[in-house]
């Protein structure tokens, strides 16, 4: 994540260097009669060269230090957005030279270009009014907005999918149902007191149901080990994981029994069983697994003498995920075993949340005095799994409106600039009956096009980006053509409006005030 922040970064950078090579090539028929003047007094075209970028060079240094006023003033906010703590530590001697190192390298790449070109004027075309603005440059400004609008549009499908591929995983079915389930923790504090404490929380009306497990089924510690196709020690090993359960655990958490039983006081004999989900079944080549065996070293190992212990498999469980949407279900084995790690209630929906923790912290300050009370939510768990990648959307989403709006000050810039050279031009239509409409969707349409092949560039390579991206998760969203034509009419309405705005406002001056002086 810190690799692709730091790219994000680098990209508004340049979309800043563009922005400022693009308005400095745009105005620099402004400074023209400046370039001519000072090349008549002598003035040669290194030291012109050199006049420009340093002008640039004090443009970016002037920013840097309202930059650092900023970051130290969002700096708190950042913190609680990336749940870190960070410290920018100004007088840190690398730190010092990578800001003068970036404060040099931005000078020169945003300033080259324009001191190379207006100290390229020809002093005597300029002193005549004879210098024109040639087609090459004003190629050259269009393939940098292309470029600025080709970052901008990847930014934005990628904040896109992101912030999708999260409301998939969020809302996936697992396999169980996570809702309304809270978890008591370190159950193992209750000591004697545990059963007294779990039959108090029957009493109340609110708790649905109860189960005591080593495990959830929602990623946490693992007990993963070997296991033995038919119960019998050999080289053909498996490895999957182990759950410690009771009777309850799988009608709590609202699993499903797709072949054979659940765990039942009515067999004595489940002291000696296993369930098993698809998953085991399919690593083990079983197609009827119930009634078949299982070994495994479940409580401990002797390599001097090993020996395993057998399991009847009486049921099949349909998979569900107990680890990371990043990997496909793994292989998992539940063994009725009683275990004093948490206490799992089932509670019902539409209560008084806060009056009922209260109430089970009371019975529990009773069988575990001066212990602590901790609790959780298999929801709220599975939301800090992917805490990560929430963070990353929301930190993505804020440097995606920032790239767009240093674009859309450009194309707004390049806008108001071509509005300024064609004003002769539109007052001259206006005279000879073109309307407001017609000159607004002149000057538009150069704009529309660079858009268009921006879009054209961008899904590509962002289709290539997201789909490297989302094969990290084992489950994932399909991405869809739709998804791009969203990112790109998203894009293209904006900066439309913005850029119509303005050309709409030259389009509508009176003609008369344009041609009145020629």
């Amino acid at each position: 994540y810190i690799y692709i922040f730091s790219l994000v970064a680098v990209f508004i950078i340049l979309l800043a260097c563009i922005n400022f090579t693009n308005l400095s090539t745009a105005r620099a028929i402004t400074r023209t009669r400046e370039v001519g003047i000072r090349k008549v007094f002598g003035v040669s075209r290194k030291r012109l060269s050199l006049q420009f970028i340093m002008e640039s060079f004090l443009i970016v240094f002037i920013a840097h230090i309202l930059a650092m006023i900023i970051a130290e003033l969002a700096l708190p906010y950042f913190n609680d957005l990336t749940g870190k703590n960070i410290v920018i530590e100004y007088l840190n001697i690398r730190f010092v030279g990578f800001i003068l190192g970036l404060i040099i390298i931005v000078s020169l790449l945003a300033g080259s270009y324009p001191a190379f070109y207006l100290s390229s004027f020809n002093p005597v075309s300029v002193l005549r009014k004879e210098m024109i603005t040639g087609r090459k440059k004003a190629r050259f400004r269009s393939v940098l907005v292309i470029g600025q609008f080709v970052i901008s549009l990847v930014l934005l499908s990628s904040s896109l999918v992101l912030y999708m591929q999260m409301k998939y995983i969020q809302n996936k079915d697992l396999g169980y149902d996570k809702e309304q389930l809270l978890v008591i923790e370190n159950t193992y504090l209750l000591g004697k007191n545990i059963d007294n404490f779990k039959d108090q929380l029957r009493q109340n009306p609110a708790i649905k149901n109860i189960t005591q497990s080593g495990f959830l089924p929602s990623p946490s510690s693992r007990n993963n080990g070997a296991i033995f196709p038919d119960g019998i020690l050999s080289n053909q090993q498996q490895f999957c994981t182990h759950f410690l359960v009771d009777y309850d655990y799988i009608n709590t958490f609202g699993m499903k029994i797709i072949n054979g039983r659940a765990f039942s006081k009515d067999y004595s004999s489940d002291s000696s069983a296993v369930i098993i989900n698809e998953a085991t079944a399919k690593l083990l080549g079983y197609d009827d697994p119930v009634g078949r065996k299982i070994g495994t070293f479940k409580d401990s190992y002797d390599p001097q003498n090993p020996k395993i212990q057998v399991y009847n498999i009486i049921g099949v469980v349909k998979d569900f995920n107990h680890s990371s949407l990043h990997e496909p279900v793994a292989a998992l084995a539940m063994y009725l075993e009683r275990s004093r790690a948490r206490i799992t209630c089932k509670i019902m929906k539409d209560i008084d949340l806060s009056g009922l923790i209260a109430f089970i912290e009371a019975k529990w300050k009773e069988n575990a005095p001066d212990q602590p009370f901790e609790y959780d939510f298999v929801t709220e768990s599975l939301d800090r799994q992917y805490s990560g990648e929430i963070r990353l959307g929301k930190i993505l989403g804020i440097f995606t409106l920032l790239a767009f709006f240093i674009s859309f000050l450009g194309l707004i810039g390049l806008a108001l600039f071509a509005s300024e050279q064609r004003s002769k031009e539109i007052g001259i239509r206006k005279v000879n009956g073109s309307g407001i409409l017609n000159i607004v969707w002149l000057l538009t349409s150069d704009f529309t096009k660079l858009l268009v092949i921006a879009f054209i560039i961008a899904c590509p390579l962002s289709w290539y980006l997201m789909s490297r991206w989302l094969e990290g998760f084992a489950y994932h969203m399909d991405l869809s053509w739709w998804l791009f034509l969203l990112t790109g009419l998203i894009s293209y309405l904006t900066a439309m409006i913005a850029v119509g705005y303005f050309t709409y406002k030259a389009a509508a001056t009176n003609p008369v005030e344009i041609l009145k002086n020629e």
